[in-house]
């Protein structure tokens, strides 16, 4: 974990679901996601969206990646916080608001050459391992409400 924060968030971090990893906690301090509803859904504020190009399996980014492999798409916070955000841990599945579709749409082709879809297609572990990792940068919670 970096020793520092910018106002675009860290540089890398790990959200669990449905479990514990014992991995995670060797370091310090912890950074804990700001819950912006008051009852309901863990909600949650946006501040940016990345694709990061060469995939990789690791969410993990270096300096190195944040000059030369990110690419921040370039949507408000207003526009990806769009109704409401949350974070369901009873889910695989994750959605963005559709007003940030055309930013990501062009910087995936940007990236990869090919459109963006939602229909099925047959990958080799290569391929899947070389598509853009999406990084998404959320509000930390700083104590206080």
């Amino acid at each position: 974990r970096q020793d520092y924060t910018s106002k675009d968030g860290t540089r890398a971090g790990a959200m669990t679901l449905g479990g514990v990893d014992p991995r995670l906690h060797n370091v310090s301090p912890m950074v804990f996601a700001k819950n912006t509803h008051m009852s309901g859904f863990f909600g949650v504020h946006l501040r940016a969206v990345y694709l990061r190009e060469g995939g990789g399996l690791s969410a993990q980014t270096t300096l190195d990646d944040m000059s030369s492999r990110m690419h921040r798409l370039e949507v408000s916070e207003q526009q990806l916080n769009s109704g409401k955000v949350i974070v369901d841990s009873g889910t695989t599945d994750t959605y963005m608001t559709s007003r940030i579709a055309s930013a990501f749409k062009t910087t995936w082709k940007q990236i990869t050459g090919k459109d963006y879809s939602h229909s099925g297609m047959k990958l080799t572990p290569e391929e899947l391992e070389s598509l853009p990792t999406i990084i998404i940068v959320i509000q930390g919670y700083d104590g206080s409400d």
